[in-house]
């Protein structure tokens, strides 16, 4: 009885703070001002900015989400409820150039698990490896020295067994006469 009675106010628990939180949205955009990109995250409860929120942004990195620090150590929203923070633009992004950025709310308490992702254009491309097949052996390209090399390897070796055949035919014939 008392766990099935902690269950059920865990549920409700949850249930209030999802209910809570999903009033609370995030608006995430990118800005490019003066040649300096910009990241805004524009918080809103109930349709109303949220002042005073503590905002981290973050860019997506291959081995996790590096955090993109602003001029403060906290990057708290003004009045309108926006949060800005400046990136620099020589971001590797994909192999198109796009960015993945994230806002993360994390104050106040009531929206506090709200984040928000979009993707911006205006990383530096990677540059896919020139040649997937490097020059070796078992490539669909080997290098020819070495292709010449086993080629002689393999014709000595087949040489020696027919020489070593036409001696056993040639001892055959030396017995019949």
């Amino acid at each position: 009885m008392n766990r099935l009675f902690c269950t059920t106010v865990a549920a409700i628990l949850w249930l209030a703070s999802t209910l809570a939180s999903a009033a609370v949205s995030i608006k995430l955009d990118t800005t490019v001002e003066d040649k300096v990109n910009q990241l805004r995250a524009t918080i809103t409860s109930s349709g109303n900015p949220v002042a005073n929120a503590e905002v981290h942004f973050f860019l997506r990195r291959t081995f996790g989400d590096e955090e993109i620090k602003g001029e403060t150590e906290k990057n708290q929203t003004d009045t309108d409820g926006t949060a800005v923070v400046i990136f620099p633009a020589d971001q590797p992004g994909d192999s198109q150039g796009n960015l993945w950025l994230q806002a993360k709310v994390t104050a106040p308490a009531e929206s506090v698990s709200q984040s928000e992702w979009t993707m911006f254009p205006g990383g530096v491309p990677l540059k896919p490896p020139g040649d997937p097949f490097p020059r070796a052996l078992w490539a669909p390209n080997a290098p020819r020295g070495l292709m010449i090399t086993i080629g002689v390897l393999l014709a000595a070796v087949a040489g020696s067994y027919l020489a070593v055949m036409w001696q056993i035919l040639l001892i055959r014939k030396g017995a019949k006469s």
